[in-house]
């Protein structure tokens, strides 16, 4: 009699009612566990908020921050939805590493970086091969040069700031003889590109028409052609790249930055041959340096330049927006900080040094009011979680998670400042008159009562540089040019999207000479 052969077997065993029957049950088994998983991490984490009314996020994680402080839930922003960790678990993450809470992963989902290039689709695939220690990312070189370069050399770049800063206003405000209606949004921008200009790629590079256009314009087509995107079906994204105007300008300022500082880097190499060569104190030694490898590669040099204007230029000219409306709208503030001003540099001189910036304390306080009212994000300490993370309480949020702070609830805590919706430009000034308190609640301060920079070792490394930078541009201007609104009108209010805190990009001011 003929033995049945081994396929002959497998398919009588696998065909059986018997087997059919178990294999469908352990299949819906398998299949119920998995979406039982998935709608318990849905309780776990409730929505709060509508999806379809990104305006009212704002009311939403100011109603969750007061009443359910505890509470892990989920705001549907788009397009991807963020877990608002409760502020008491912030000392659980403000030092995990990036392998395992990415800032970048969280930044590419949300920009949609494949399409848009804010996060380049060849970093991606560097985040999922692990980090390759001869070809980093873009954005720790990035990193790097900002946090540890730039950082040390802070003092030698506030005499060419200074120098830049004077010439940049002269540049776009120096026509206002008499009182003059500006927009006053596009026109912090380009100081702030001048500004950072000097020391990221130097004269005469950081004044050309050419280059001031793609740095300050990447960053907005990248972000408005991520914003367009994300109103249609994902499937179409691949080809709307090259369809939408913003993404093919952003192709456009990738060839435009590319050429000009083609040669510019050509230089910079060949003079690196010189063995008495001196490396410069600039953005464009530091990417070199911190390349790894790929200092000729000019892909990469150029998207380094493009993403330091993402990184430094927009919300630093933000910031300088705010806190010039808001000293424009307190009259009574101007003289004030010219009194100090003029202190100041009596005792340290000009131009000024560091050490003397650090002493306008008045002006601090002005700036880190003006921030506390006017955040850029609300939310800060965003990730995407690379590893199940689990809290003290037993709370496991799992991989594949986005998560956030709900910083723009602090900063208009009750129970941590005193009439917090009023702004009070000497509220942190006062906090440092108390003892023991001279070096607390500085604008570049991070902790309990600021998460707006972020907090732990992964706060926003550029802030102290953008600190500088925004008050030599403050008292340069103070010293030189009067400001105030419009004859009847009242601050700008800020218009809230999503995670986003926007300014009034239309806002008009009166700025004029100062009459000495």
């Amino acid at each position: 009699m003929n033995q049945p052969t081994l396929r002959e077997l497998t398919i009588k065993t696998f065909l059986h009612p018997l087997s059919v029957v178990a294999f469908a049950t352990l299949l819906f088994g398998y299949i119920s566990k998995i979406l039982l998983g998935l709608q318990r991490h849905r309780k776990k984490f409730p929505v709060f908020g509508d999806k379809h009314d990104p305006a009212g996020f704002r009311d939403v994680i100011r109603h969750a921050y007061e009443k359910h402080p505890n509470t892990f839930y989920t705001l549907p922003t788009e397009p991807i939805n963020n877990v608002i960790i409760p502020i008491k678990y912030v000392a659980e993450i403000k030092s995990v590493p990036e392998t395992k809470l990415s800032f970048i992963e969280h930044n590419y989902a949300r920009f949609i970086g494949k399409h848009t290039t804010v996060i380049t689709q060849r970093d991606h695939q560097l985040i999922e091969k692990g980090y390759p220690k001869d070809q980093r990312l873009i954005e720790h070189a990035l990193i790097d040069s900002i946090k540890i370069d730039l950082t040390r050399f802070l003092g030698h770049t506030m005499f060419v700031m200074q120098e830049e800063a004077s010439w940049a206003l002269q540049d776009v405000f120096g026509h206002c003889q008499d009182w003059t209606p500006i927009h006053l949004y596009a026109n912090a921008l380009r100081v702030i590109s001048l500004v950072s200009g000097r020391v990221f790629i130097g004269l005469p590079m950081n004044r050309d028409e050419r280059w001031l256009k793609s740095t300050i314009e990447f960053t907005v087509d990248t972000f408005l052609g991520g914003k367009k995107l994300s109103n249609y079906p994902r499937i179409f994204w691949p080809i709307l790249e090259y369809v939408l105007p913003e993404l093919r300008r952003v192709r456009w300022h990738y060839k435009n930055v590319q050429n000009l500082l083609r040669p510019l880097l050509t230089a910079r190499l060949r003079d690196m041959e010189d063995p008495d060569f001196k490396r410069p104190k600039d953005m464009l030694q530091w990417g070199i340096d911190n390349s790894y490898g790929n200092e000729r590669n000019i892909w990469w040099q150029t998207m380094f330049h493009l993403k330091i204007s993402v990184a430094a230029i927009h919300s630093t000219g933000i910031s300088l927006y705010h806190i010039l409306f808001d000293i424009a709208a307190l009259p009574e503030t101007h003289e004030t900080l010219r009194q100090e001003i003029v202190a100041v540099e009596a005792k340290y001189g000009t131009p000024l040094p560091k050490v003397g910036l650090t002493k306008l304390h008045r002006l601090d306080s002005l700036m880190k009011e003006s921030q506390r009212m006017n955040q850029l994000n609300i939310l800060t300490m965003t990730r995407k979680v690379m590893e199940d993370v689990k809290f003290s309480d037993g709370t496991v949020v799992p991989k594949g998670t986005f998560i956030g702070v709900a910083s723009g609830a602090v900063n208009r805590d009750a129970e941590i400042f005193d009439n917090p919706h009023e702004f009070d430009p000497w509220r942190f000034w006062k906090l440092r008159q108390m003892p023991g308190m001279e070096n607390q609640h500085q604008f570049v301060s991070t902790g309990s009562m600021n998460y707006n920079w972020g907090h732990g070792s992964h706060a926003c490394p550029g802030r102290f540089f953008g600190s500088n930078e925004i008050k030599i541009v403050v008292v340069d201007f103070l010293k030189n040019f009067e400001l105030k609104l419009l004859p009847g009108e009242k601050r700008p209010e800020n218009n809230y999207w999503g995670m986003e805190v926007r300014p009034d990009f239309g806002a008009q001011m009166l700025i004029r000479k100062r009459q000495l």
